[in-house]
């Protein structure tokens, strides 16, 4: 095999070109100045200091408290899925991963919009509580809707790493266990859940940094309304062009088009303004969505590319 380590060489090129390099670009301008030129640069603590204002921190919570949510059904309903997966051959454990990694080949952008469909006041859900003779309900636009695409879109990314442990177990210990006289609770808490641990913390780790950091799911469903760390971060680069203080007010760039939310005292609801403001947002949201499909700010927001 050793033959073979030149092989190496192209994929570390690659590796030090589309990763690494952006990441130390990205530490640069975090800790440096906005107008800074490369041979002069001023470093400052001033983009951190931010997090410490209250318009800031309200986002920063928000988007922490959705962030756990999700991460906490995607536990709760991935964990039993991913083990009922691991007691299948590995013919059908193959044939099941390929069913739940299906979705992911489909652009995150369309999926979200097949939600919108799905959940919107005259969508399938709502049509079928009519003909139930159940009155409509409004579930778009609300926390409700964002959670949904955020389970749906990244639930894969708790089932994967969960099965891989599952399924890499010495099923002896659980043999053992039950020679011993435990029972399955005392079987499954002592042994399964323990040797499972590494997949629920990959799983757990990813999915909370990809629900905080996201921001096609939020805009869509959320209808504008909800201003997440992901959306802060995309209207600084995208809009406002402030490369170095990623959090700055995102109403700055337009702010008349904005209101303050009452709930969390954030610009992020829009105004009952003209046709061309609106279409203005509009035109807004459909460029950072096509920018997440290319940027590579968020391995889920351009999973085009999987």
């Amino acid at each position: 095999m050793k033959q073979f380590k030149h092989l190496i060489k192209p994929y570390i090129i690659w590796a030090s070109i589309l990763i690494v390099v952006p990441l130390i670009l990205i530490v640069l301008y975090a800790f440096t100045s906005d107008g800074n030129e490369v041979l002069t640069l001023h470093f400052t603590w001033a983009n951190f200091a931010k997090f410490l204002e209250a318009t800031y921190l309200s986002v920063i919570l928000k988007s922490f408290r959705l962030g756990i949510l999700t991460t906490l059904i995607c536990l709760v309903c991935g964990y039993p899925l991913a083990y009922i997966i691991s007691k299948y051959s590995e013919k059908v454990q193959s044939f099941l991963i390929l069913m739940v990694t299906i979705p992911m080949w489909i652009n995150m952008l369309l999926r979200t919009y097949a939600w919108m469909n799905i959940l919107s006041d005259n969508g399938l859900v709502n049509n079928l509580l009519k003909m139930l003779g159940i009155s409509p309900i409004t579930m778009m636009y609300t926390d409700f809707s964002v959670i949904v695409g955020l389970v749906c879109n990244f639930m894969p990314f708790m089932i994967i790493p969960i099965h891989t442990s599952l399924s890499k177990m010495d099923k002896s210990l659980i043999e053992a266990a039950n020679d011993l006289g435990a029972n399955p609770f005392q079987t499954f808490w002592r042994i399964t859940w323990k040797l499972s641990m590494p997949g629920v913390v990959n799983g757990i780790m990813m999915v909370f940094l990809l629900s905080i950091s996201t921001f096609v799911i939020p805009k869509l469903l959320g209808g504008g309304q909800y201003m997440l760390i992901g959306n802060l971060i995309e209207s600084q680069f995208i809009s406002v062009g402030d490369w170095n203080c990623h959090l700055s007010d995102p109403s700055s760039d337009h702010p008349d088009l904005y209101e303050p939310d009452e709930e969390d005292g954030y610009p992020g609801r829009l105004k009952e303004a003209g046709d061309e403001k609106k279409k203005y947002h509009i035109f807004k949201i459909i460029c950072s969505a096509v920018s997440g499909i290319f940027l590579p700010a968020d391995p889920c927001d351009h999973d085009l590319f999987l």
